[in-house]
């Protein structure tokens, strides 16, 4: 249940919802511990563009590789990342919670196509060329730059 990942829930619009986890732990010749697991499911964050509620599908993967040490950790496998850890044991609930955390978007918002069509960004007459062009042409911060730095230059200076 997503509403037992505290951490989660302070970043999500609703905290229902449940997370299917698939979690598979081997050891290899060299008694190194690797965890591979996948997480998917459905969570609730707020559109950034319309701040309304906004479902956003995780299907989020890893493998890691079980370190206790910072030299084991700049010494593991390129295909895992490292899983830095300071006992024999690993919070499952807390390595569930950090993936599903990466997993979402840094600007969550709705497709263009549904529900967040109010918005002024997806207004069809603002987003048309004529528009950007209307804006390129009356917003030119830097078009006096050239002419300032052409009339400013020390006497003498050749440009050397």
């Amino acid at each position: 249940m997503i509403s037992r990942l505290p951490n989660l829930c302070e970043v999500l619009t609703r905290d229902e919802g449940c997370l299917d986890i698939v979690l598979s732990a081997k050891i290899d010749e060299q008694h190194r511990v690797f965890l591979q697991g996948n997480v998917k499911g459905q969570v609730w964050l707020t559109c950034q563009l319309c701040m309304e509620p906004l479902a956003v599908d995780i299907n989020q993967s890893f493998d890691l590789l079980i370190v206790i040490t910072e030299e084991q950790a700049e010494q593991a496998l390129k295909k895992y990342e490292p899983l830095l850890v300071d006992s024999d044991d690993v919070d499952v609930i807390t390595l569930i919670e950090q993936e599903v955390m990466l997993a979402l978007p840094i600007a969550p918002a709705h497709d263009r196509t549904k529900a967040c069509l109010r918005h002024e960004s997806f207004d069809p007459e603002s987003n048309s060329d004529e528009a950007v062009e209307e804006d390129a042409e009356t917003t030119m911060p830097f078009s006096d730059l050239k002419t300032l730095l052409a009339g400013n230059k020390p006497e003498g200076s050749n440009g050397n």
